[in-house]
C-alpha cells in the first residue's frame, strides 16, 4: 500500500545532472517536494536549511565520500536511501545502516515501493 506523499521533502543528492532532474521531477509529479544537491557539502547545506524527511543518495559521488556523507546525513537525522549500480549495493547499505538501498538501473515503481517502505514502516 502506498501512502499519499502529504509534501513530503526528498533530497536527491546525485552528481548527473540529467538523472537527478529526472528524479526531482518524477518526485514532483507523485507530491514530493524534492530538493537536489550535486555533492556532499551542498547537500549539507541544503539540510540546514530545511532537513528532509529523506535523502535518496548516489553511492558514487566525485569526491568519494558517500559513506561519510549517509553518516553525517543520519546524525543529524535524516533517512538515507543508498542507490548504487555496484554489484554490493545491499552491502553498501548495511555498511552504513542505511534505511533501504536501490539497484541502479530502476524504475519509478521500485523507487516508490522504497521511499513507502522507509517513510511508513
Amino acid at each position: 500500500m502506498t501512502h499519499p506523499p502529504s509534501g513530503k521533502l526528498v533530497l536527491v543528492i546525485e552528481d548527473d545532472p540529467d538523472l537527478s532532474s529526472t528524479l526531482a521531477e518524477v518526485l514532483r509529479a507523485e507530491g514530493y517536494r524534492a530538493r537536489t544537491a550535486p555533492d556532499g557539502p551542498t547537500a549539507l547545506a541544503a539540510c540546514d536549511e530545511e532537513p528532509p524527511a529523506l535523502a535518496l543518495l548516489d553511492w558514487s559521488l566525485p569526491e568519494g565520500n558517500a559513506e561519510g556523507l549517509a553518516h553525517e546525513l543520519k546524525d543529524r537525522g535524516v533517512r538515507v536511501i543508498i542507490a548504487s549500480g555496484c554489484e554490493n549495493t545491499p552491502e553498501l547499505g548495511r555498511r552504513v545502516e542505511a534505511r533501504a538501498t536501490l539497484s541502479k538501473p530502476y524504475d519509478a515503481r521500485a523507487l516508490f515501493r522504497v521511499i513507502d517502505q522507509v517513510l511508513y514502516s
